[in-house]
């Protein structure tokens, strides 16, 4: 039984490394780039939206942890700003994932001017050593995830075309 537990959670891990797409480095993130942030503006349809970046505010987060400046576009986005709720939508350059929409700027007030907090920072945290985390991860979690990165790395390197 514990077996097919494991192999359940093998092949759930692989699915969704597989689902995920390639994350885009801030380091690779220029001024100009357009992309895209998907949100749910009303209801539960979720929509598109443009953005812009405008710039990488380096160490803005603390040491090491940046932020992307961008300039949300499309009517909508334009009219509200980022507004609550609109947190962690997921923002995209060339269907790469850059990160998650984050903040809101109040010097900005008539410019839909928002931060993306990038997802290389996020997923970074899971490398730390145990006495720098803020938190505590059980052995098991930590197995799971160890599990899910070596998944998508060869999801990654099996993928035709890429």
């Amino acid at each position: 039984m514990h077996h097919r537990v494991e192999s359940s959670k093998m092949n759930t891990l692989f699915m969704i490394a597989l689902a995920l797409p390639p994350v885009l480095p801030v380091s690779e993130v220029r001024p100009g780039q357009k992309g895209e942030c998907l949100t749910v503006f009303q209801g539960d349809h979720v929509e598109s939206f443009p953005f812009e970046v405008r710039g990488v505010m380096q160490n803005f987060l603390g040491p090491g942890r940046d932020l992307v400046l961008v300039r949300l576009g499309g009517d909508k986005a334009e009219f509200t700003g980022v507004v609550a709720g609109m947190s962690g939508s997921p923002c995209s350059i060339d269907g790469r994932l850059l990160g998650a929409l984050a903040y809101a700027f109040a010097m900005f007030a008539k410019e839909p001017i928002a931060g993306i907090t990038p997802m290389g920072g996020m997923l970074d945290v899971f490398t730390l050593p145990d006495e720098k985390r803020p938190w505590r991860v059980s052995a098991e979690a930590q197995s799971d995830w160890d599990t899910f990165r070596a998944g998508r790395a060869t999801a990654r390197e099996a993928a035709p075309g890429d």
